[in-house]
């Protein structure tokens, strides 16, 4: 699989005291040229490409930042992110004695990632 994505949102301070604050992130993702490459060169029938297309999603973070001294800040987070795949264009394929179509049904992709980080001002 192979694709690109751009974000776009909006990030807001939510809590914030003298030596922490809590950021909130909400926004828009865009997966562009979604694309899937199959290895089928055992069967005979190549190395097809299917077009996934470009799909909407959305993404949301929230992170809890703590001063350590006035150069470093550890981080904490959560990051979410959901988006689709509709179905692809569908490829009729023969290797000489048998012809198959083939096509990746739709999907839906959602992550989640927990953090931990250290920033350092130099």
């Amino acid at each position: 699989y192979t694709w690109l994505q751009a974000k776009a949102g909006i990030q807001a301070t939510a809590l914030t005291n003298a030596s922490s604050s809590v950021l909130v992130e909400l926004g828009l993702l865009y997966t562009l040229n979604g694309n899937i490459s199959i290895d089928l060169n055992e069967m005979g029938f190549g190395s097809p490409d299917l077009e996934l297309g470009n799909n909407p999603g959305i993404h949301a973070n929230v992170t809890w930042r703590f001063d350590r001294s006035q150069s470093e800040q550890i981080e904490i987070g959560i990051d979410y992110s959901y988006w689709e795949f509709g179905q692809s264009n569908s490829k009729i394929l023969s290797n000489g004695f048998q012809t198959i179509t083939i096509y990746e049904p739709r999907s839906e992709s959602s992550h989640v990632l927990f953090y931990i980080g250290l920033n350092h001002q130099f």
